[in-house]
């Protein structure tokens, strides 16, 4: 994660972009490991890091990381 915090390019099988739509401003992105996955996300002026999973689980995982995103970003327009 230091690497790609400091603009550093990885190869796909340890870190992609999973954003969904290509015009959305606020960018997902899955690091990888043998086993372990974390989700972020990039938006205007800020990264996260929201969730963390496991290979065996990632469908569930992803779904539960694009609703605390959804969620987050809701309460940012209250």
């Amino acid at each position: 994660m230091e690497d790609v915090s400091n603009d550093k390019l990885l190869p796909k099988n340890k870190f992609r972009d999973i954003t969904l739509y290509s015009k959305d401003r606020n960018k997902e992105y899955e690091f990888k490991s043998k086993h372990l996955r974390v989700y972020a996300m990039k938006g205007p002026g800020r990264k996260i890091v929201i969730l963390g999973g496991y290979k065996n689980n990632q469908k569930n995982d992803i779904r539960k990381f694009r609703a605390t995103k959804n969620e987050y970003f809701k309460t940012l327009k209250v």
